[in-house]
């Protein structure tokens, strides 16, 4: 689980989503925008992936459990929601390069 200071409060989502700019695949979406704290991140998972609350609640961890351990390598004051809008793998050696290209693309990796 991500440490508190990392979790963006939910009230600052929806600004975020209206606002933020988005790097998209086939499968997942980050919407992001420079902040002055440090790192934050929210994590949607849509109910067209999958009806069954467990298995979303599984990508999520999954998806949290990549970037709490990566956190070294992405920038910092940065707010970011991760969006998943389609059935992904669900296994954390396949995840795991899925998130960093997209992480990538939108230029907040500092490796």
């Amino acid at each position: 689980m991500l440490p508190k200071e990392l979790r963006l409060p939910s009230i600052h989502i929806a600004p975020l989503m209206r606002h933020g700019k988005r790097v998209r695949n086939e499968s997942m979406e980050i919407i992001f925008q420079k902040n002055q704290g440090g790192k934050r991140f929210a994590f949607i998972v849509s109910t067209k992936v999958d009806k069954r609350a467990a298995v979303r609640n599984r990508i999520k961890r999954l998806i949290r459990e990549v970037v709490h351990r990566e956190l070294p390598h992405i920038a910092d004051c940065v707010d970011a929601v991760v969006v998943v809008k389609a059935k992904t793998s669900e296994t954390y050696v396949t995840m795991k390069p899925v998130l960093f290209a997209l992480f990538g693309k939108a230029g907040l990796l500092t490796l």
